[in-house]
């Protein structure tokens, strides 16, 4: 056992007949990125005066099933531990990363060497067999075991008898200060924290091509190779952990995974678009879409820039995650996000209908006769004269400008402040909405006369100097409530 691992998660200077002791216990756990302290009292189920849940041979002994409390109630409850999975308490235990190996069509080239590695590092392992219903899991065996619990196998044994291998990486989130195996773990590492939100970046999967391009992206630079690879690659692991599900009392997990891309020289900076995804191949993929709490896969990557695009597989599934990445080499990583007010953004131009020049003309003589000798319009003259001319050549349902959308309106060009609209103010204003109504019908793609959040974000994207990031636009959907505009 590692003693250094296991004081942190059960801190010691703890004991029932301690002078300082007062009914209560304190425990630790990594949850999504960092360490907590968890205080429970000293009270523990029993049915018949027996410990119901984990319990030691020795009846004095009660730091197991104290320790299970603890972790019911990070969770939520005893419940919610029901269907865990040894690599989830390994993480929670450690703070490190776990590693699937299928061994059902045989291990691969590098297992052996992988966990020659790992041993060396002294990474958390453990084993197991593919349950079946129909079959006895387990018999005696006549292996001698030593008397410290050890028992040897050759590697072609191991390998024929188990089904699958975990292998938890420790990181410098696994070590205390004072440990003296951080030169053992894994070289570089890096956490990202983000979230899903319906109708704002959670896209869905590659096979959703005019949404996968909202979800998250993260940049990873591969800088050197590892020590003595010949292929001159880079190894990377990368572990996607979608948060607090159990404890949320959620029936299941999402189907989660992600994807790399490698960029280019000649690509663009910043967030890539639909086109980049459309046109450009996967460097390396999740090994799967699962629905586990979290998927980890190993790349071999050669140096350069990537993308990780995490996603759900399915569009507008809600959720918040972390992202991890692990490299024996160092390497450098980042969120990718547009930035607010950009000096020089190129912007799409946008071509005067035909007939424009003769609706503006006809408006301004409109305004001139309705305005007569008054020193402008006010809002019932605006709401007018704006219905009249949009209600018909407006997106498809408009059905008119309310007078509180005309009163805002005419506030955002009233530069003199004088509570009337003068002909170059409404000048101003008629060409915004020609060009927000030539925006709109471009860009509202299913035709239904209002934007979802995709829509929007691709809209102002097109219109100028302005944030159309995830942050941008999430806080503008969700402050407003909306889910259409």
């Amino acid at each position: 056992m590692y003693q250094d691992l296991f004081d942190q998660v059960v801190p010691t200077d703890q004991e029932f007949f301690d002078k300082k002791y007062c009914g209560m216990f304190k425990f630790r756990f990594w949850m999504f990125g960092e360490w907590k302290d968890i205080w429970i009292d000293d009270r523990l189920p029993t049915y018949a005066n027996q410990l119901i849940f984990m319990h030691s041979a020795d009846s004095d002994e009660f730091w197991s099933a104290l320790l299970e409390k603890a972790y019911a109630k990070t969770m939520g409850s005893y419940r919610a531990l029901v269907g865990g999975s040894s690599s989830e308490a390994m993480e929670d235990f450690t703070g490190g990363i776990t590693e699937f190996f299928d061994l059902v069509n045989g291990p691969s080239a590098e297992l052996f060497e992988t966990m020659h590695k790992a041993t060396k590092r002294c990474s958390l392992m453990g084993c197991g067999i593919n349950a079946d219903a129909n079959q006895i899991e387990a018999s005696a065996s006549a292996c001698r075991i030593a008397d410290d619990g050890e028992f040897w196998m050759s590697f072609d044994d191991f390998a024929q008898n188990f089904h699958k291998v975990e292998i938890c990486h420790l990181g410098p989130d696994s070590l205390g200060q004072d440990s003296t195996r951080g030169k053992d773990a894994l070289g570089s590492h890096h956490h990202h924290h983000g979230s899903w939100v319906r109708n704002v970046n959670a896209g869905g999967c590659r096979k959703y091509l005019d949404s996968f391009w909202l979800n998250p992206q993260f940049q990873v630079k591969i800088v050197d190779p590892d020590e003595g690879d010949d292929e001159d690659l880079g190894s990377v692991i990368i572990g996607l952990m979608q948060k607090n599900m159990r404890k949320q009392g959620a029936a299941k997990n999402h189907f989660i995974g992600y994807i790399l891309y490698q960029v280019g020289e000649s690509d663009p900076p910043g967030p890539k678009e639909m086109n980049f995804f459309k046109y450009k191949a996967s460097a390396a993929r999740s090994p799967t879409f699962g629905d586990t709490r979290e998927i980890t896969g190993r790349h071999k990557l050669a140096p350069g820039t990537y993308i990780i695009v995490p996603s759900t597989f399915d569009p507008n599934m809600e959720a918040e995650f972390l992202l991890r990445i692990y490299s024996e080499q160092p390497n450098e990583s980042d969120e990718m996000d547009d930035t607010v007010n950009v000096p020089e953004v190129e912007k799409r131009t946008w071509n005067q209908p035909r007939g424009e020049k003769l609706m503006e003309a006809a408006a301004c003589k409109a305004f001139s006769i309705l305005m007569g000798d008054r020193p402008g319009f006010v809002v019932e003259d605006l709401m007018e004269i704006l219905n009249m001319a949009f209600t018909k050549s407006g997106p498809s349902g408009f059905t008119g400008f309310s007078k509180e959308a005309c009163r805002s309106l005419l506030a955002f060009v009233d530069v003199d402040q004088s509570g009337y609209l003068q002909f170059d103010e409404f000048k101003a204003l008629w060409k915004c909405l020609r060009l927000w109504s030539v925006v709109f019908k471009a860009f509202d793609a299913d035709s239904s006369g209002d934007f979802n959040s995709f829509e929007l974000r691709a809209a102002l994207g097109c219109m100028g100097p302005c944030s159309t990031g995830d942050c941008a636009v999430s806080e503008l959907w969700l402050g407003l409530g909306w889910h259409r505009v």
